[in-house]
């Protein structure tokens, strides 16, 4: 079966935090950390494409985006699991301070995060609400959607600058070379124009979603699905759980506290994998889970890691590059210490990204006025909207020579905007699942942007104001 790229390898951005202090063959754990994704969900409807067989489907009464029976079962096996094996570590009495948990704020995994605890901390008979009730509530916190947790490429623009930074690089653009006829035959099978890696996740999200759903895929799928995969995200939370864990060691945390967790994506999963090096080629699958064990060891503190992907009935133990099974915080520090942000690395501001100041739109066809490049001069950046990402560097040239420009700074491809062309008028318009990122991150200031038509048989150069 054919492959579709992964391009987990950009960035790290996002770190997994979750802590507990156990006993494993007569060593003292200290902390425990795990980071899952939300269990098996409906599509999102930003992402169903229009040669769906299921377009017109609409999932009631649960509605797009939401778990699924079977994705509730997986979180709740989570828990079970983390009640099992750290029984002995784990008050079966919940305090406060015992747990600590945090969910983006999507329903679907604040839902993940409520059933984990549910079975992680079912109810004592002191706890006991009803009589017909086994469950008592364990309260959690929400990511507002920039920090940890958050989905970076709804909010985040340094996020987006180093993404589209990469993709217009020389290595991933022979990379993404190797898979131009599989564009085009997701192009002529989805039905609609694939042009970036973001657009093939999209495909293999929507089909993953649907088969786990019940719905068989297309027949066009079976050379390249499920052998497909999605994009990236980030390192902040891995720098977290270090710093937690030399807090443990310090002695600055609360004694009592034992366990983090986290409820959030794939990509979440992916990138920390990918930032502690232990990343193998796959699609983190629904339920996927990472679990942290902070060891103290005759008085050197350590990590284990364990990483649930399904392939086996237990988690299995990982083994970062440069460390036994056992890594010393000191020498972990070493191995992943470039994988970690920096205060430069910090998002900018959501409205930085969704309302930057316009000055003029420069407009430019080639002769045959076969592609059309929208590019958006800011005060202090330069957005280029393309059909043909290849095009981007000689846009950059030309209009270092057109207006004299030294130093175009950062040129980078813009989020969803594609062109249609009829009869000389071309129109622009930004794809709705842009927006629906962009609402996903909690900004309520995004906006869609506005339809534009011009007419391509001006000259090749055209400067407008908005």
């Amino acid at each position: 079966m054919n492959s579709v790229l992964i391009f987990f390898q950009f960035l790290a951005f996002f770190p997994l935090r979750s802590q507990q202090v156990l006993l494993v063959q007569g060593k003292k754990t200290t902390r425990w950390f795990c980071s899952t994704w939300h269990g098996n969900r409906t599509p999102d409807k930003g992402s169903v494409f229009p040669n769906d067989l299921h377009l017109l489907e609409t999932y009631d009464p649960i509605g797009y985006s939401q778990l699924t029976v079977r994705g509730k079962r997986t979180e709740y096996e989570i828990g079970k699991y983390l009640r099992k094996n750290y029984d002995d570590f784990i008050p079966d009495q919940y305090t406060p301070d015992v747990v600590y948990a945090i969910s983006t704020n999507l329903k679907r995994t604040k839902m993940s995060l409520q059933l984990v605890l549910a079975s992680l901390f079912p109810p004592l008979p002191t706890d006991v609400i009803d009589d017909t009730l086994n469950w008592h509530p364990v309260p959690f916190n929400i990511e507002p959607g920039q920090g940890l947790i958050g989905l970076p490429k709804s909010y985040c623009l340094n996020y987006v600058n180093k993404y589209y930074n990469y993709v217009l690089s020389e290595e991933a653009q022979e990379i993404i070379a190797g898979y131009r006829d599989l564009y085009s035959q997701l192009t002529k099978d989805a039905g609609f124009n694939v042009i970036t890696p973001s657009d093939v996740g999209k495909i293999y999200a929507t089909l993953k979603s649907e088969e786990d759903y019940g719905f068989k895929p297309p027949h066009w799928a079976g050379e390249i699905y499920p052998k497909t995969i999605e994009e990236f995200s980030t390192r902040f939370l891995l720098k977290k759980i270090l710093q937690d864990s030399v807090s443990k060691q310090n002695g600055t945390l609360p004694e009592e506290r034992k366990v983090f967790l986290y409820s959030a994506h794939e990509f979440n999963v992916a990138i920390m994998l990918r930032a502690l090096n232990v990343f193998y080629r796959h699609v983190p699958p629904f339920g996927a889970t990472i679990f942290f064990e902070i060891h103290n060891i005759k008085g050197q503190y350590g990590l284990k890691l364990f990483y649930q992907d399904y392939t086996a009935g237990r988690p299995r133990l990982l083994t970062i590059p440069g460390c036994a099974s056992f890594c010393p915080l000191e020498d972990l520090y070493e191995l992943v210490g470039e994988n970690l942000p920096t205060d430069a690395d910090v998002c900018s501001s959501t409205n930085e990204m969704i309302e930057l100041m316009v000055d003029i739109i420069v407009v430019v066809c080639d002769e045959k006025q076969e592609d059309v490049t929208l590019i958006a001069i800011y005060v202090d950046d330069i957005l280029v909207a393309s059909l043909d990402l290849e095009r981007i560097t000689e846009i950059g040239r030309m209009l270092a020579d057109q207006f004299e420009i030294k130093d175009l700074g950062d040129v980078k491809h813009c989020l969803g905007v594609e062109f249609s062309q009829v009869d000389g008028q071309v129109t622009m318009q930004q794809r709705d699942y842009v927006a629906d990122y962009i609402s996903s991150g909690g900004v309520n200031t995004a906006h869609r942007l506005e339809v534009e038509t011009f007419n391509t048989e001006e000259p090749v150069l055209k400067t407008m104001s908005l």
